[in-house]
């Protein structure tokens, strides 16, 4: 069986060595890891070969209308104009966000550590045999909230620090405002990733 195609835009995060581990062993895919600024020499038909796209987090400028339009313009095309498959990790989740019209606020600290996410939506496939209103434990690390989603798209998961899981309502786009390749034994914010790129890539 050939492996799915996984192409990671790194936005400088520092967890790249276990998303690797993540996507290569626990899922089997091939995968290949390409800075933010270099994707804007990638040609059309070199992304368009990849089954998923994921945009990773990262400690590059605040994701606001400005850098996202001098730094991020890339990511905004494949976002708003291909029908590739998406998964935006923390950094990568606000510039999704941001791309539809989210509103993030600054938060007076930085949210880092373990949180609880509660499930608002079952019925989504990202969840497998998590039930509705459960609670799951995820490693955070961002100043960034989502405080209020644009019309398209749909908060599935939701924490005292805003919304943390969304898909778009038509494009098969996800959002996670948490880091599933920084897992542990008391949390299962990694069960997520996986069941959700599994669903994706049909695997």
């Amino acid at each position: 069986m050939k492996k799915p195609k996984i192409l990671v835009v790194d936005n400088h995060s520092k967890y790249l060595a276990n998303l690797r581990i993540l996507l290569e062993e626990s899922l089997g895919c091939w995968t290949s890891f390409i800075s933010y600024d270099i994707l804007l020499g990638l040609s059309v038909d070199t992304i368009l070969d990849f089954d998923l796209i994921i945009l990773s987090g990262g400690k590059v400028p605040p994701v606001h209308e400005t850098t996202l339009e001098t730094s991020f313009n890339r990511q905004l095309d494949i976002i708003n104009n291909s029908n590739i498959p998406i998964v935006g990790i923390c950094y990568g989740a606000e510039i999704i966000a941001q791309n539809f019209g989210a509103l993030l606020v600054e938060s007076t600290n930085l949210i880092k550590g373990i949180n609880q996410i509660r499930i608002l939506d079952t019925d989504d496939a990202i969840f497998g045999k998590f039930s509705r209103n459960n609670f799951f434990g995820v490693w955070e690390e961002h100043r960034y909230i989502i405080t209020e989603l644009p019309p398209d798209l749909i908060g599935i998961g939701v924490s005292e620090f805003g919304w943390e899981i969304f898909r778009h309502r038509v494009k098969p786009i996800y959002g996670l405002q948490y880091h599933p390749e920084k897992n542990s034994t008391i949390q299962s914010g990694d069960e997520i990733f996986i069941h959700l790129v599994r669903n994706i890539l049909s695997i």
